[in-house]
């Protein structure tokens, strides 16, 4: 069996990481999407510190996989439409909305409280379903989207459009990678100002 792949995690929220497990979102095309399978899925919920090693292992693969990327991708896609909505200060369609919303109930549905140590603690009714990874993001995408998104931002790479949350003192980070993207820009400046 293969090692499963490493992932990604430089936006500082795990909604937006999730987003970002597509290769470039410019110009419409989403492409070299890292969710080629379940297995997949599971991995980056482990690596995004959104499932435990123990709750990954337990994870049942899907009676249809191929429905349950789907699912995956058309929650992602929208989750990057509302941020995106967001950030250019325009509505987002209505179908994105309530695909956003359907994903977050179903979430909230599939856990109850269970008392712990004189408080209570939030359980999955069904720790091995699934679609837990998918679950358990939609999860962390409510908590992003009901906050401030003014330190969401997208990369201004010319083929990325990554999106990050700006943890920087003064909030003016450009680039999802400055090893990257932003190194990229920097070798295109340099060859412009020396042509």
């Amino acid at each position: 069996m293969t090692a499963p792949p490493e992932f990604t995690f430089l936006a500082n929220h795990p909604a937006l990481d999730f987003c970002n497990t597509v290769g470039e979102w410019v110009d419409g095309g989403a492409e070299r999407d890292q969710l080629a399978s379940h297995r997949d899925l599971v991995a980056w919920g482990r690596q995004a510190g959104l499932l435990s090693p123990g709750e990954s292992e337990v994870i049942r693969p899907p009676r249809n996989e191929a429905r349950l990327l789907a699912r995956t991708r058309a929650f992602r896609g929208a989750v990057y439409e509302l941020v995106s909505a967001a950030l250019a200060g325009r509505r987002p369609g209505p179908g994105q909305v309530a695909l956003v919303g359907r994903e977050v109930a179903r979430a909230h549905s599939a856990r109850r409280p269970e008392p712990v140590r004189g408080s209570y603690a939030w359980r999955w009714t069904d720790p091995a379903a699934a679609d837990r990874p998918l679950l358990a993001v939609a999860l962390a995408a409510a908590d992003l989207l009901a906050g401030p998104l003014a330190r969401v931002h997208r990369c201004s790479g010319d083929r990325c459009g990554w999106l990050f949350l700006d943890t920087s003192r003064a909030g003016r980070r450009r680039w999802c990678s400055m090893s990257t993207c932003g190194n990229t820009a920097k070798v295109r400046r340099f060859r412009r100002r020396n042509r």
